[in-house]
């Protein structure tokens, strides 16, 4: 930094050393760097004009410009309370289902959540379900929703509202924002604008953050540019899912990305089977590859429970009571490999 514009401040703040920025810059001493890093406080002293300034005046100065520079102590302590009392003001975002909330603690985490499964398996309905909850619940809580491939259904939307209590359940669509997007370049557009209207409302803007980003679904961006002859697809991928790492932590925001499926194929023949899975009934996985997998936080797994598990009278109960099986297959912050059951009439 500038040590012209330290001392200005500085000269804002109390004492006024703004008067000696000419000759610390005529010594060779023009930014902050210089003055802290370069030598010692008696060498840097020595190359003054002799006679300007005592060496108190000097060392003092020295003192006051690596105050206002260096960041503010803070012991662990400190910062684990910080850290606590954060993690305890954070929507968890349930979503009804005990045992389902029980999987990630909640589905509110700051970060990116991918949510993928066969077809109609309810992923869609699951994320309405979070992000609606969030809006009942909270008045002034805002979501947006990128819809992909045109599917967005009012009416299901509507459903699930009516369902939920709380004092923003009235107006909770009103607050969830809609915006189509079918390739890479309006999705990065919704988030630049974003970006630059939070950064607005810091400066005393009245803009709402939206607490809740959902794409539905991340699959038809991506997959079309995804070829195992070429590496520029996934290039394209891991550098879009690290700006939605970053845009979630640095305004404290939970992505959820849905994701569809592909049949889990093996070598040597061998039957389709996902290895992530705890259950050996289930040959899909994931789309988009392998490097896919690690660019989210967790990924939640939705199958039918039909198809799970084994046993005729079992999977005819699954059947009649349309039950359905979410897993964790990889989580960057809670146990993999665990997985409940719930019923969902869709």
């Amino acid at each position: 930094m500038r040590l012209r514009a330290v001392l200005i401040s500085l000269a804002k703040s109390g004492e006024d050393y703004s008067k000696y920025a000419e000759i610390l810059e005529q010594a060779g001493l023009k930014t902050s760097d210089d003055l802290l890093f370069t030598s010692s406080a008696s060498e840097l002293f020595a190359r003054l004009e002799h006679g300007f300034m005592t060496f108190v005046e000097f060392a003092s100065l020295k003192e006051e410009v690596a105050k206002f520079i260096g960041a503010p102590g803070l012991t662990g302590d400190e910062a684990y309370m910080l850290a606590k009392d954060k993690a305890a003001a954070c929507y968890k975002g349930y979503t009804g289902v005990p045992e389902l909330d029980e999987l990630l603690d909640g589905f509110g985490h700051h970060g990116v959540i991918e949510i993928a499964g066969g077809r109609e398996t309810c992923k869609t309905l699951l994320a309405f379900h979070i992000v609606l909850r969030y809006l009942a619940a909270d008045p002034k809580g805002r979501a947006l929703w990128m819809d992909t491939t045109n599917s967005f259904n009012v009416n299901r939307a509507l459903a699930v509202t009516r369902l939920l209590t709380g004092p923003g359940r009235d107006d909770a669509l009103d607050r969830l924002s809609y915006s189509t997007c079918f390739d890479m370049n309006p999705v990065l557009g919704v988030l630049d604008d974003m970006r630059q209207a939070i950064d607005l409302k810091a400066d005393g803007a009245e803009t709402p953050t939206p607490r809740f980003i959902i794409i539905d679904a991340v699959t038809p961006l991506l997959s079309k540019d995804i070829s195992s002859v070429s590496s520029q697809g996934h290039a394209i991928m891991t550098s879009f899912f690290r700006q939605l790492n970053s845009f979630a932590r640095s305004y404290s925001i939970t992505v959820l990305v849905i994701n569809s499926s592909v049949l889990a194929k093996q070598p040597n023949d061998l039957p389709p089977h996902n290895e992530l899975s705890a259950f050996s009934g289930s040959n899909l996985k994931p789309a988009l590859g392998p490097t896919f997998t690690f660019l989210s936080d967790a990924t939640i797994w939705l199958s039918e429970g039909k198809n799970m598990f084994p046993g005729d009278a079992v999977v005819t109960k699954a059947v009649q009571e349309k039950v359905y099986i979410a897993e964790v297959l990889r989580s960057r912050s809670f146990l993999s490999g665990t997985w409940c059951a719930f019923k969902s009439d869709g």
